[in-house]
């Protein structure tokens, strides 16, 4: 029996329902047309989550189709309706909403050929189809001159969500060589688009060397104090701050710490900050925080120390992974970030004695997974 197309369907989410029943319930044919069908769809969410379901699958026929689409050649697609199991009349004109939910739906394709895909699509005519390339380039840990290419041209983009993506790219990369842009990028831009840049600039200079002059670092410190105002980028204000050492930045982050109405994981954050500033203040924060009846602020805590390694608290770690707390998984995550043969010992009890089978799983997948564990 043929299904009645989703456009049929008025309300769009009753067509996004109708979507993910169809996903569960159909034939692979079926799920074909459906993604097809949903990812050319009107309405954002539902184009969103037919790409997702699709990045979710291992279908390599329906990703050669779609790289097919994503760079404008639906005639690759239309020759394997065959293959897919659809008529020619059910592959889409890829339209930029489309081009842009087939990029996202590629992000764990490893095919070489994808990022040959997503490398043409980085240079599209849409900013959104820009942007969700260089996303899904990144997660795929693309590399090579082809991609640093894209990434430097893309910092001249018109379009300023797609020059602080390029710009995260290049600080997580540490190419310093596209310093220069990203100063003049920092200079143009305002608001939130310019503080992005700011950290990205913040990356390149402590952690990859990059030269960039003591007045620009000034004015990005500035505005990194100022960031701690919002909720929203307290937590990356602070780590950059952090990496700067700034001691300008001290008196700001006690602040958070004491604000009446700030959430309680941003004040554990800024209290690690100011740890990591040598600052008896946010130690003590810290460990308030870990006796703290707040679930949420207590398991950020627990976090914390172990992302940064904080050894007098270590105890507390071990403590609570061995317990039947309410955070024992949480102290198992703390001790895969905390690393060393300390916290593998810790673990590998855990793995062999816990009384809850969820967290000895979670302690022997730790123990697999963790760079920190296995070279401390």
């Amino acid at each position: 029996m043929t299904q009645s197309r989703l456009a049929d369907i008025s309300n769009p989410k009753t067509r996004l329902s109708e979507f993910e029943l169809r996903l569960r319930e159909g034939s692979d044919t079926q799920v074909r047309r459906t993604l097809l069908e949903a990812m050319a769809d009107s309405y954002p969410p539902l184009r969103h989550q037919a790409a997702l379901a699709s990045a979710d699958r291992d279908d390599e026929t329906f990703d050669e189709a779609l790289r097919s689409l994503v760079v404008g050649e639906p005639e690759g697609a239309v020759a394997q309706a065959g293959e897919l199991g659809v008529e020619p009349s059910a592959i889409p004109t890829p339209d930029a909403p489309f081009r842009e939910a087939a990029c996202l739906a590629l992000r764990t394709s490893h095919n070489p050929r994808t990022v040959s895909a997503l490398l043409h699509a980085g240079t599209d005519d849409s900013p959104d189809v820009r942007y969700q390339a260089l996303v899904s380039l990144h997660e795929l840990d693309a590399s090579g001159d082809a991609f640093g290419e894209l990434v430097a041209s893309r910092l001249d983009d018109e379009d300023p969500e797609v020059v602080v993506v390029a710009a995260q790219i290049t600080a997580q990369h540490g190419w310093t060589q596209n310093t220069a842009k990203l100063l003049e990028q920092w200079r143009e831009l305002g608001g939130t688009d310019k503080l992005q840049i700011a950290l990205s600039l913040s990356e390149l200079h402590t952690q990859h060397g990059a030269e960039v002059p003591g007045e620009v670092l000034d004015a990005i410190t500035d505005e990194l104090i100022a960031a701690l105002e919002e909720e929203e980028t307290i937590a990356a204000a602070s780590q950059a701050l952090v990496q700067l050492r700034s001691e300008r930045a001290v008196d700001a982050l006690e602040n958070v710490v004491k604000r009446w109405f700030a959430h309680p994981i941003l004040k554990v954050e800024a209290a690690g900050a100011l740890h990591e500033l040598g600052k008896a203040s946010g130690t003590a924060h810290l460990e308030k925080s870990l006796n703290s009846s707040r679930k949420d602020a207590r398991g950020y805590a627990l976090r914390l120390v172990g992302r940064l390694r904080i050894s007098e608290y270590f105890d507390e770690l071990d403590r609570v992974a061995r317990s039947d707390d309410y955070h024992a998984d949480t102290a198992v995550l703390a001790l895969a970030d905390y690393g060393g043969q300390q916290a593998r010992a810790v673990l590998e009890d855990v793995v062999k004695k816990h009384s809850d089978s969820e967290v000895r799983e979670l302690a022997k997948q730790a123990l697999q997974n963790s760079d920190a564990l296995r070279n401390p």
